[in-house]
């Protein structure tokens, strides 16, 4: 077997055990949004147009909301990020109830 032919076969066997033992996931949107706005130091003020209000753009980089086809049609046309990233399902963050609705779950819980 020539060298160059063995440098080959090593090359394949590395490759497939790095893509095995450390796999590299696709981001999500959030973490595609934030890479994004560091690369091309976007602000959140230049984004939050995009989103309708930097509060909803504040839920979405901290995955309490997710984004619509709007925004993510939005984000792909004026920021060049794939769509097929924007779309796909991703895990949010639950949201807490507020203090008024967690004081009324527990004076009913006690009868009070």
């Amino acid at each position: 077997m020539r060298e160059a032919d063995r440098f080959d076969v090593f090359s394949s066997l590395i490759e497939a055990y790095v893509a095995k033992a450390w796999p590299i996931e696709a981001p999500d949107a959030g973490d595609a949004v934030m890479t994004v706005m560091a690369d091309r130091n976007i602000s959140r003020e230049k984004l939050a147009p995009v989103f309708g209000s930097k509060s909803r753009l504040s839920e979405f980089l901290n995955r309490k909301r997710g984004s619509t086809m709007a925004v993510a049609n939005r984000l792909h046309d004026e920021h060049q990020i794939p769509v097929s990233i924007l779309i796909r399902p991703y895990t949010m963050v639950p949201r807490a109830a507020s203090g008024r609705k967690r004081e009324n779950v527990r004076a009913g819980g006690t009868g009070a």
